[in-house]
This record gives C-alpha cells, sequence and structure tokens, in this order.
C-alpha cells in the first residue's frame, strides 16, 4: 500500500455522511439500551440515554437529577469509530500490515496476520467492530452508575462536586495524581471488566442460533484497543509505574480487558452453548492478541501518534510480564481494586445481579509480589 492508496480509503471514510453515522449509531444503542435497560426494573432509577452535538470524541455518565442516571455518548464518537473501522478493515484487506510488520505476527494462529476473519467481507467486518464497540461504550457508561463510580470518586476526591464521569482526554488542564488517579484509574478497569462480561453474551443471544462468531470477538478487540488509544491521548510512550491521569495506559488497560473476554470464553456451559470455536485456549488467546496487534499498530501509526519505528517497538515491548513499571503499576491498581470492592458491592444499583469485579488471580498476585523496592516506593504517591 503506497500513500495515495491510503487517501484514497482516509477520503472515502471522510465521504461517509455524518448523518448516515449517526442513524446507524442510534439503532446501535437504542437496541442495548432497551434491552439491557431492563436491569433498572425495580431499582427506583430511571435509565436515559441521549446524544452530545460534539465533534469530539467522548461518552459521559452522570446523575444531576436524583433518580435519574444519565448516559451521553457524542456524535463525534460514533462518527469518529465508523470511520475507523472503515479504514482499518480497508488496510487489513490490503496486507499492508503484514508486508510492513511481519515481525508483529509471528507466532499467531495461522502464521500471518489473519487480513480478514474468515467468512467475513471487509463491509461486515466494519460493521461488526462499529457496533461491538459501540456497544461496549454504552455498557462501560452503565457499569459507572451501576457500580456508583460517580458516588466513589467523589467520595475520594478534593473536588467539591464531582458529578460526571467523563470519558475525554482533558487537553491543558492538570493532570490528575496521586489519590484522585489512582481512584480514576481503578474505576475506568471496574468499568472496563463489567462491560465485557455483558457484551459477550449480548452479542450471542442477539444472533442467529445464540452463537457468538470468532469475527465477532476480533473485531471487537480491534475496536477496543483503538479506543483505548484514543482516549489515552497519548502517543507510545511505555507505562508509568504510577496511575497519572484519568485513564490507564492502554497496553495495560488491555491486558486485564483481555482476561475479562477470556474469562467469558473460558466458561465452559458459555463455549458448548455459544462459541464452540473457543475451546482450545491457547489458539482463543492467540487469536485476541493478533487483534490486538492489528487495532494498536493501526491507532498508533495511522493516526499519527507514532512513527512505524516506533508503533513497531511498542508492540513488542508492552509484555507488561517483563515490565518493572507495569509491575509497580499493577500492584497499585490491584490494591485499590481490593480497597474499593466492598464500597463497589454494597452500593451496587442492579437488584437482580451481583458487581462483575476484575478478578486478581494468583497468577496476577505472583506477577506484581516481586516489583523492585524502587518500583514498590512509588506507590505511596
Amino acid at each position: 500500500m503506497n500513500a495515495e492508496d491510503l487517501k484514497s480509503i482516509v477520503k472515502q471514510a471522510n465521504q461517509i455522511p455524518d448523518a448516515h453515522i449517526a442513524n446507524i449509531g442510534a439503532h446501535v444503542v437504542n437496541r442495548i439500551s432497551t434491552v439491557l435497560g431492563g436491569l433498572y426494573n425495580g431499582t427506583g432509577i430511571e435509565l436515559s440515554v441521549g446524544w452530545l452535538a460534539d465533534a469530539n470524541v467522548r461518552a459521559r455518565a452522570y446523575e444531576r437529577v436524583p433518580g435519574v442516571h444519565k448516559i451521553e455518548i457524542s456524535y463525534g464518537l460514533a462518527t469518529w469509530l465508523y470511520r475507523q473501522a472503515h479504514i482499518l478493515t480497508a488496510i487489513i484487506k490490503t496486507d499492508h500490515l503484514l508486508e510492513k510488520y511481519s515481525k508483529a505476527f509471528i507466532g499467531s494462529p495461522s502464521g500471518q496476520t489473519r487480513l480478514l476473519p474468515e467468512g467475513t467481507t471487509a463491509e461486515q467486518c466494519r460493521d461488526l467492530m462499529f457496533d461491538t464497540t459501540l456497544e461496549w461504550v454504552f455498557l462501560h457508561e452503565l457499569t459507572h452508575h451501576a457500580q456508583s463510580h460517580l458516588n466513589i470518586r467523589s467520595a475520594h476526591s478534593s473536588a467539591s462536586n464531582l458529578e460526571i464521569v467523563d470519558e475525554a482526554h482533558v487537553i491543558g488542564e492538570p493532570p490528575l495524581t496521586g489519590e484522585e488517579a489512582k481512584i480514576s484509574h481503578a474505576t475506568e478497569i471496574a468499568a472496563d471488566h463489567e462491560a465485557v462480561i455483558h457484551l459477550l453474551p449480548y452479542r450471542a443471544f442477539g444472533n442467529k442460533g445464540k452463537q457468538l462468531p470468532q469475527a465477532e470477538v476480533f473485531m471487537f478487540v480491534c475496536g477496543l484497543v483503538s479506543l483505548f488509544h484514543k482516549f489515552y491521548g497519548s502517543s507510545s510512550a511505555p507505562p508509568e509505574p504510577i496511575p497519572v491521569g484519568t485513564h490507564p495506559h492502554p497496553a495495560v488497560r488491555f491486558a486485564l480487558a483481555r482476561s475479562a473476554i477470556m474469562g467469558v470464553l473460558s466458561n465452559p456451559d458459555f463455549v458448548s452453548a455459544s462459541a464452540h470455536w473457543a475451546i482450545e485456549k491457547d489458539k482463543t488467546f492467540s487469536m485476541i492478541d493478533e487483534a490486538y496487534t492489528v487495532g494498536a499498530l493501526y491507532s498508533l501509526e495511522l493516526d499519527n501518534r507514532a512513527s512505524s519505528e516506533k508503533a513497531m517497538a511498542f508492540i513488542m515491548s508492552t509484555n507488561i510480564k517483563e515490565r518493572p513499571n507495569t509491575k509497580a503499576y499493577l500492584r497499585t491498581i490491584f490494591s485499590q481494586l481490593k480497597e474499593l470492592t466492598p464500597e463497589i458491592e454494597r452500593q451496587y444499583v442492579f437488584t437482580l445481579l451481583k458487581a462483575k469485579l476484575p478478578v486478581i488471580t494468583q497468577e496476577w498476585e505472583d506477577l506484581v509480589k516481586d516489583a523492585s523496592p524502587a518500583d514498590a516506593s512509588s506507590l505511596s504517591v
């Protein structure tokens, strides 16, 4: 693929009318909010879903009126995501990523990038990436409400009235640090986790035969990684050892979301009923990692966040098991999640369910316990 080919793909994506994308996005959100809005039955709380006339990529949850849980997604998020999906699937179809980043795909299930998931077209993959990722955004904001993150953040914040969880990179304002950053990162990770737990069964339930095709998971991961990079709002810098800002680093955030995805796809009942292809866990894990690589490389290079060399270096260095900074960061976050768990469970809104929080397995515990003294000293920030 040369520069002119890429320009042609981007031009085609930009020519898709905003109104057309907005209509598709409204249908996707209306469908999932209608189905899952029933979780509020018996709570005495009303769910209100709306759209922000904002060209920026934003989504937010707030409760300005007592008893009304508001979720708003910007039209800018919908148009950005749809065009991202259009460009990404067109690029995958050209073998561009395989040619340019062959080292990143060594050890993939097929020995090469899978291009488009088997049996699908670029248009189908675009729609899958858009639908699943937008549904996940809705569920992420819904979880902020369900797990009472607004109350929790407000209780731990120096701000007198912290009433909004806003998924947007705040430019020009000092980043969160210390206790507020730890709370923000922990609640973002908690919302990521429960959103995944709800999304995959929702997708299977809505499909013919109650099946969750492999292509849906692959394209969801591509979209999720693109979104994580967009919300993080930085380049290909490696993870910090301590929480800073509102959102976790994309590589760390995805590693934890991947655990949630694998948790669903490791449930024998779900796999036997809806995802027979996931029976081989090693292949499933490799497929998810491959989708992450595709989404991350695209986000870094083609969003002009990094040169191809830096993008490749980032991908090859994001093995969290080998990064002391990441171990120190995770140790902080795991401690914060454990501290918040009783509060989240006590305040959980949905009476028919229990809060779905990240499971800190012995493997995770073993990973972070050997953080060096220098890393550990950073945890007091």
